[in-house]
């Protein structure tokens, strides 16, 4: 993996990941009113898929458009769900095209002082089997 600028040392990838799907997860709140984890989780997935999508999209040797797969599994869906997808993808290009990894594993819990929390693990975009991470 590339050597991050020492402006972004230190920043956790769950940050990354939150201040990417904030205005998304924001509208989804909005709009549907939940709040419950596993609503919010599950709706995480698609930013989730779009950003690592675009991450392998630019890899030498990857053989798969991830995001032309997702195009064409959404291909009957409304176009604001389309319109969803390209914004996601223009935006990790554009506000976050600093961050070269993939998101891997995440989830949202309480600690122990009863917060709520979000975990996120990070990986190299030089893996062996990229498919796990754009996949629903």
């Amino acid at each position: 993996m590339n050597k991050l600028p020492e402006a972004l040392k230190g920043k956790k990838g769950s940050d990354t990941f939150l201040d990417y799907v904030e205005p998304y997860l924001l509208s989804y709140i909005q709009s549907t009113g939940k709040t419950d984890f596993k609503s919010i989780e599950e709706i995480l997935r698609v930013p989730w898929m779009v950003w690592n999508a675009t991450v392998l999209e630019g890899k030498p040797g990857n053989t798969v458009n991830y995001i032309v797969w997702i195009r064409s599994l959404i291909n009957h869906f409304p176009t604001e769900i389309k319109d969803t997808i390209d914004w996601l993808k223009t935006r990790k290009e554009t506000l976050f095209s600093q961050y070269d990894y993939l998101f891997s594993k995440y989830k949202i819990y309480y600690n122990d002082k009863g917060e709520i929390r979000f975990s996120m693990e990070t990986r190299s975009a030089d893996v062996p089997d990229p498919h796990e991470f754009c996949s629903l």
